[in-house]
């Protein structure tokens, strides 16, 4: 799949570069003409043209090369079963801090006659 997805990528960069330097090339062919050529208005157009299919066509080869680059190598911490040297977690203590904090289980009710009716349900 990623093979398809940078081959897209390629392909719609290389269009976008197409264009751009067609219009380029139709700015050039213009500034020729001289004064029989388009104005000064139609002149910033096609260049504005240009330039966002210029940067859009690079900014797609850019993405296909990012779709397919390896990702970042990232460091793992090792971690030992002795813990870090020089840290003062304690996992018992952590242990018996949950344990003093949890709340005792909700008691079920005893008979069925004393859960709620509720959408769906059929009261007893």
């Amino acid at each position: 799949m990623k093979l398809l997805g940078f081959t897209g990528s390629m392909l719609a960069g290389l269009f976008g570069l197409a264009m751009g330097g067609f219009y380029l090339w139709m700015m050039n062919g213009w500034a020729q003409l001289g004064e029989w050529g388009p104005g000064t208005p139609t002149m910033i157009g096609v260049g504005l043209f240009a330039a966002l299919f210029l940067f859009g066509g690079i900014r797609r080869i850019y993405s296909g090369f990012k779709l397919v680059a390896p990702p970042p190598r990232t460091e793992r911490a090792v971690v030992s079963d002795e813990g870090a040297a020089g840290s003062d977690f304690d996992p018992d203590a952590a242990l018996a801090r949950y344990m003093a904090q949890r709340s005792a289980p909700a008691p079920s009710p005893a008979t069925p006659a004393a859960r709620l009716g509720g959408f769906g349900r059929r009261g007893i």
